[in-house]
């Protein structure tokens, strides 16, 4: 995780299916400080994802609009955006 002006980038270095999603959710809410405005979820080196990792990106999404906070995913691999768009997540998670 790397955090500069109040932004919180969090590069995601695996795929996220059911097998991972639970370790890379306790690693980011273990590692979250405590003052930020804006949280980036870096897709670079995921070319996979399920729906226990669609359901993460969910539940993300959820946690940091619950507490004020921004929410987007960041380079997003093409097969994954057609995956998030084939079930109009693309509407609901802010993607640039």
């Amino acid at each position: 995780m790397e955090i500069n002006n109040n932004t919180v980038t969090c590069t995601c270095l695996k795929n996220i299916d059911l097998y991972s999603e639970r370790q890379i959710r306790d690693a980011i809410l273990s590692n979250l400080p405590p003052e930020f405005e804006d949280f980036i979820f870096d897709m670079t080196h995921v070319s996979f994802i399920d729906s226990a990792g669609i359901g993460m990106l969910i539940y993300y999404y959820n946690y940091m609009t619950r507490k004020g906070k921004a929410f987007y995913l960041t380079k997003v691999q093409e097969a994954i955006l057609m995956v998030l768009k084939r079930n109009k997540l693309d509407k609901l998670l802010p993607i640039v």
